[in-house]
């Protein structure tokens, strides 16, 4: 089993659309503000973990999730703060076991920024959510 690590450091990154796949890891370091949004399809055992903010991708006229999970089975988000989404910040669709925790959510200030969106999903665990806008 190979495992992959993006990784972001401290500074300023415009990451654009990251597609993470099966053992792959996001881990944005502390320092760090990535502009971008986060994918995974069809995928298992995938992790994204931050000690540093995490903002909307600069693409124009194209509004995604900040973190898009479609059909991924054993997840898991934790430390990572995300800030004025275009859309929804946290949107897992048909998965299953996906556990987040120490996530922080800032400006959900737009039209239909849900937050955290589980669609036909199951074994979702949401532990110690930060959201300062409700």
């Amino acid at each position: 089993m190979t495992l992959s690590v993006h990784y972001f450091g401290p500074g300023i990154h415009d990451a654009g659309v990251i597609n993470i796949r099966s053992n792959e890891t996001v881990f944005i370091d502390g320092g760090a503000v990535v502009h971008g949004v986060v994918t995974s399809q069809d995928s298992r055992n995938i992790k994204i973990i931050a000690e540093a903010f995490w903002m909307p991708v600069k693409l124009r006229g194209e509004k995604l999730p900040m973190i898009s999970l479609r059909r991924v089975a054993n997840g898991y988000i934790s430390g990572i703060i995300l800030r004025d989404p275009h859309l929804y910040t946290v949107a897992p669709t048909n998965c299953d076991s996906i556990a987040m925790d120490n996530i922080k959510l800032i400006g959900l200030w737009r039209y239909n920024t849900d937050g955290i969106h589980p669609t036909n999903s199951k074994n979702i665990t949401i532990r110690n959510l930060l959201c300062p806008c409700l």
